[in-house]
C-alpha cells in the first residue's frame, strides 16, 4: 500500500522529462478550429475578403470542381495578386496560433516574382522589397529560394532562415507536388514545419519575437509580386487546403459552429452583447416607439410628426376613426418639408372615406405596429389631410420613429 501511495504522489512529476536541459511536457496540444477551407469554391461572404490584383497581377480564383485556390504574379513589372481571411487571428499566449496551408508550387521554378503565404498585412501597393506590413509566414524569392521571413511595421524583411540546398539548411521542396506548411505562431516563439506538425518536419525556429510583426492580430494572407524585370510566366501560388487552430484554450466561448472565429462577445458589466437583427427601428425591441394623437374637426392639414433636422419618420401603425352624419369625410397621409407639409408634399397612403350619408362610423388599422408601415425622406414630417362632412370628427393615434 505504501508503495503504491508514494508512486501516486511522484505520477505527476514522472509525467515530465528532463531533455538537453530544457522541461518536456508530455501533456498533448490540443487545438480548437478557427479558421478551415478546402476551397469548394471562393467563398468571400464569410471566409475571405475579396481578392486583390493590380498591374496585371491574376486574381485569386477557384476554378469549378478543382479544390484549389490559386493566384499569380502575372507577367507585367510589379503585378500584384493577394487575398487575405476576413478574420484577424491573435496570438494565443500561453498557447500558439496554428496555421496550415497546402501549397504547391511550379519545378522548374520560375525566377523574378515573390511568393509569401502565412499572416500578414499587404501593403497598398505591395513590391518585392516591400510586400507586407507586418508578417510572418514562408516566401519563395525572385530567386526561388525558400525561406522563413517576419515582416515589423513597414521595416521590410527579416530573414529568420534560409531554407534552400544552395545556402540554407536544404529542407526546400524540391517538386510540384503539394506540401503542408505549418506555422506554430506566438509573438514571442514560433515554429515553422513542412509535411508535418512533428519534430522531423522542423524546419525553422524564430526564438524571440525580435524578427517578427508588431502587430500580432493578423489575417492568413496568399501574395505573389512580380519583380522590376518580371517572370516569363506568371508566378502562381496554388492552395489545396487552408486552417487555422489555436491551442490555449484560455477560456470556453461561444461560437459559430460552422465558422468557430465568430465569438459571442461580453460589455465590461459581463453581460452578453447582442447585434441588432433587424435594420427596422419598428420591429427592434430595443426601440423606443414615440406616440401622437390629433383630433380633426375640419378640413385641413394637420401636422402629426413634425420636421426635426435631418432625421427619417418611420411610422410603425396608425389607428384612426372617421365619423360623421350626412356627409363623407376622408383622410389620407403624406410627407412634407416645412410646417404642416407645406412643401415638397408626397402622398403616402391612399384616401380613407366613409360613404356620404352613412351614419355608419369606420374604423381604420394601417400598419402592424411591429415593421414600418411606411417611411418619409430625410427631414419630413408626416401630416394627416382631412375634408370633412356634417358633424366630423377623425380622431387619429401615430406610432413612430423618428432618427
Amino acid at each position: 500500500m505504501r508503495k503504491l501511495l508514494l508512486f501516486l504522489l511522484l505520477l505527476p512529476c514522472a509525467l515530465h522529462a528532463q531533455n538537453a536541459g530544457q522541461l518536456v511536457s508530455l501533456t498533448p496540444e490540443v487545438g480548437h478550429q478557427l479558421f478551415d477551407d478546402t476551397f469548394v469554391s471562393l467563398d468571400t461572404t464569410n471566409r475571405w475578403n475579396a481578392a486583390v490584383s493590380a498591374s496585371g497581377g491574376v486574381a485569386a480564383t477557384v476554378a469549378a470542381n478543382s479544390g484549389q485556390l490559386t493566384l499569380g504574379s502575372g507577367t507585367t513589372t510589379l503585378g500584384s495578386s493577394s487575398i487575405t481571411t476576413q478574420a484577424n487571428f491573435n496570438q494565443a499566449a500561453p498557447g500558439y496560433i496554428i496555421s496550415m496551408d497546402a501549397i504547391n508550387l511550379e519545378s522548374p521554378c520560375v525566377i523574378n516574382a515573390d511568393r509569401f503565404w502565412g499572416f500578414g498585412t499587404v501593403q497598398g501597393s505591395p513590391t518585392v522589397a516591400l510586400p507586407l506590413i507586418d508578417g510572418l509566414g514562408f516566401e519563395l524569392t525572385t530567386a526561388c529560394k525558400l525561406q522563413v521571413v517576419g515582416f515589423a511595421n513597414g521595416g521590410g524583411r527579416t530573414v529568420i532562415q534560409d531554407l534552400s540546398c544552395s545556402t540554407g539548411n536544404c529542407t526546400q521542396p524540391g517538386d510540384s507536388a503539394p506540401h503542408k506548411y505549418f506555422i506554430k505562431y506566438r509573438g514571442d516563439y514560433s515554429e515553422f514545419y513542412i509535411d508535418c506538425l512533428a519534430q522531423n518536419c522542423l524546419v525553422a525556429t524564430m526564438k524571440t519575437g525580435a524578427p517578427g510583426p508588431i502587430n500580432n492580430n493578423l489575417p492568413k494572407v496568399l501574395l505573389a509580386v512580380a519583380a522590376a524585370t518580371p517572370p516569363v510566366s506568371s508566378d502562381v501560388v496554388s492552395d489545396n487546403a487552408s486552417w487555422v487552430g489555436e491551442t490555449s484554450a484560455n477560456s470556453t466561448q461561444i461560437s459559430d459552429g460552422t465558422y468557430p472565429v465568430r465569438k459571442a462577445t461580453v460589455n465590461t458589466s459581463g453581460g452578453l452583447v447582442v447585434a441588432a437583427q433587424s435594420t427596422d427601428p419598428c420591429a427592434s425591441s430595443a426601440i423606443a416607439k414615440s406616440h401622437a394623437f390629433a383630433t380633426i374637426t375640419s378640413a385641413t392639414t394637420t401636422a402629426l410628426v413634425a420636421v426635426s433636422g435631418s432625421t427619417v419618420v418611420y411610422v410603425c401603425e396608425i389607428d384612426f376613426e372617421i365619423s360623421g352624419t350626412t356627409t363623407g369625410g376622408t383622410a389620407l397621409f403624406e410627407q412634407g418639408t416645412g410646417a404642416a407639409c407645406a412643401a415638397a408634399v408626397v402622398s403616402k397612403t391612399a384616401t380613407y372615406t366613409d360613404a356620404a350619408g352613412t351614419v355608419t362610423d369606420l374604423f381604420f388599422k394601417l400598419g402592424s405596429g411591429n415593421s414600418t408601415f411606411f417611411l418619409t425622406t430625410a427631414a419630413n414630417g408626416v401630416c394627416a389631410v382631412t375634408t370633412v362632412g356634417s358633424t366630423p370628427s377623425i380622431p387619429v393615434d401615430i406610432t413612430y420613429v423618428q432618427q
